[in-house]
């Protein structure tokens, strides 16, 4: 299996964002070995959101704060008829406005991703951390400062088709198939980078 990471291309023809109106939150996801946050906290109905058009048109994917993302009514019965997994919540949000005004868009869904059992493969992957790790399963107490690349330790992946890998939380990855739905579909703003060639600095 080939792993990418799912970015919101800058200056792409359907780079979109979102903005949550009024939101509400629950607390996210925790490490089950230490008890660390390991998500921002979860995002809970009502859900109503802004959404912003960057190029020529509103994507098939909207990033918002953290690893949250808005998918079209498009995307979501492509996954569906594709039967992938690893998206979860996938309630109907409520746009309330749109930038430009003229950006026609359909229904919008809250798409969120777990983790499940996937990790990165340490020996192989180029990650830098600061500090030292006092946990195996997050490796929490040593933060992540650089990466220029990784790989998935493919034994633990656990079958989902998008997902947040433990050994570093701060992306969404996306099997092969992924890619196939999107280039079958045509869906916009669905970009991949192989998670091999994935450079990412801390700000």
């Amino acid at each position: 299996m080939k792993y990418f990471v799912l970015l919101n291309s800058s200056g792409s023809s359907h780079e979109t964002a979102f903005v949550p109106l009024e939101p509400q939150f629950k607390e996210g996801l925790t490490c089950p070995a230490c008890g660390r946050a390991l998500t921002e906290k979860e995002w809970i109905p009502p859900l109503r959101a802004e959404l912003f058009a960057r190029g020529e048109g509103l994507g098939d994917v909207a990033f918002g704060p953290g690893l949250d993302l808005l998918v079209s009514e498009r995307f979501l019965e492509a996954w569906r008829a594709e039967k992938l997994s690893g998206l979860h919540g996938l309630k109907e949000v409520e746009i309330r406005k749109v930038h430009p005004e003229s950006a026609a868009h359909s229904r919008y869904h809250l798409a969120l991703a777990g983790y499940g059992m996937t990790q990165i493969d340490p020996k192989r992957s180029r990650v830098v951390r600061e500090g030292e790790s006092d946990c195996l399963q997050c490796m929490g107490g040593a933060e992540v400062t650089l990466v220029e690349g990784f790989t998935i330790d493919e034994p633990t992946w656990s079958g989902e088709d998008v997902f947040v890998p433990w050994g570093f939380g701060g992306c969404l990855v996306a099997t092969e198939r992924v890619l196939a739905m999107r280039d079958k579909y045509g869906l916009s703003n669905v970009t991949l980078v192989p998670t091999e060639a994935f450079v990412w600095t801390r700000a």
